[in-house]
């Protein structure tokens, strides 16, 4: 089975499993912030923010159509783990999230 093309800016859900293949309890919306370099590469591990209902009470935070995404959440996933795409953030809102991206490592 052909895993889907990745985008950075895109919003999925993601499923993670335990080494076994079972799932595990934690699924939530994720943006993807990988590099494109890395998206369309073999390396199955990317970098995600994920998303929250809840306003994180901090700078670093970008408010989107899909929920708030918090750039002090950088997280490693597994690429299997990404199951469903949810939709992409706007212009406007991936800009918005990459200026606090930056800002959180000090670029």
């Amino acid at each position: 089975m052909t895993e889907p093309r990745l985008l950075r800016g895109e919003v999925w859900n993601c499923a993670p499993t335990n080494p076994g293949g079972e799932a595990l309890p934690r699924q939530r919306a994720v943006v993807v912030v990988s590099d494109p370099s890395v998206l369309d590469s073999p390396y199955r591990w990317l970098h995600v923010v994920p998303l929250s209902e809840a306003d994180p009470g901090h700078l670093l935070a970008t408010q989107t159509g899909h929920g708030w995404a918090d750039a002090l959440e950088l997280h490693p996933v597994y690429r299997p783990w990404l199951n469903d795409r949810i939709g992409a953030l706007t212009a406007d809102e991936s800009e918005a999230l990459d200026a606090r991206l930056r800002a959180g490592i000090g670029l």
